[in-house]
């Protein structure tokens, strides 16, 4: 006998909520008039701009917000790794962009196809914990290649390119 426990990470509440952030938020950050990987780093800057590390769930596993959903960043104003990937997919999703999230053991970010090829979008490593408290956006991972992700990063973000057959490194 199986017994499977299904537990929802969103309430229907917090999916009303979410989308009502995620509409406000797309009125203040998309414009038509920009090309699409301009609009892809302001959604970026966006999310990073208005969320904080959450490092008191990471390093103390002290849980006081979502932020491992989408409700963290576009809501409380926190995210990990997860909540920030949740809340790009939501915009992701709404452009149009063919895109997944992407896990390792440690790690889960964003894959896009843009223009018929595909790249890592990462807003948690994009969004430093500073020593000082300083608020800083970084694009370094900010559409890069396997090759280049690997490079920058391999510990976190080595991930099992059998499974993400589109993101095998040359």
């Amino acid at each position: 006998k199986v017994t499977i426990e299904i537990t929802k990470s969103y309430t229907e509440n917090d999916i009303k909520l979410v989308m009502e952030a995620f509409n406000e938020a797309k009125k203040e950050v998309i414009n038509k008039n920009l090309s699409t990987e301009d609009q892809l780093k302001a959604i970026h800057d966006y999310i990073i701009d208005n969320s904080i590390y959450d490092s008191n769930r990471t390093d103390n596993n002290v849980i006081e917000y979502k932020s491992d959903i989408a409700y963290g960043p576009l809501i409380e104003g926190y995210g990990i790794c997860g909540g920030y990937s949740d809340a790009f997919a939501l915009f992701l999703e709404d452009l149009g962009i063919k895109n997944y999230k992407v896990s390792s053991d440690y790690h889960v970010w964003n894959a896009i196809n843009l223009y018929d090829n595909w790249y890592h979008i990462d807003l948690t490593w994009d969004d430093p914990v500073t020593n000082t408290g300083e608020q800083i956006i970084e694009e370094k991972f900010f559409k890069v290649t396997t090759n280049e992700l690997l490079s920058l990063e391999k510990e976190q973000h080595n991930f099992n390119q059998n499974v993400y057959q589109e993101l095998k490194s040359n």
